[in-house]
């Protein structure tokens, strides 16, 4: 993540300050015993809430990438979570289209069975009457001899 210019040019000029207060104060305590011990836990208390405030940028910035990242994480998933509803609508719709072709089916297979009945009753009339007629011939051809 990028950071923030603003905190970086603070974080540089709190660095500087500390290197500074290092310097000009804690360096020169050591030649006056009396006075040192006071000045040194200044620079001491200084330094600390420079180096607190350093660390509570760094966190802030941390902070905010994380932030960044968690909503970028967020957006992505809802994405998935609206592609994977709209696949199962899509889904669902399928469903419903191969449940009609099943019924269709089911109802082209019933009328088939019912013609094929139909046509096998008739088929038999047919037999019937042509196995009558024949038999009415030949009959016909036995009293004719």
């Amino acid at each position: 993540m990028k950071k923030i210019p603003v905190l970086k040019c603070v974080k540089g000029a709190i660095g500087a300050a500390l290197l500074a207060i290092f310097t000009i104060l804690f360096l020169p305590a050591f030649s006056k015993p009396a006075k040192n011990v006071v000045m040194i836990l200044i620079c001491l208390a200084i330094q600390i809430t420079l180096l607190l405030v350093w660390v509570c940028i760094s966190w802030f910035e941390d902070r905010c990438s994380w932030t960044k990242d968690r909503n970028a994480w967020k957006k992505e998933r809802d994405n998935l979570v609206k592609e994977k509803n709209l696949m199962r609508r899509k889904f669902d719709g399928q469903t419903l289209l191969r449940v009609k072709a099943e019924k269709k089916r089911d109802n082209a297979e019933k009328i088939i069975e019912r013609l094929t009945e139909s046509f096998s009753i008739m088929t038999n009339s047919k037999l019937v009457e042509l196995q009558r007629k024949d038999v009415t011939n030949n009959g016909e051809k036995i009293s004719n001899r």
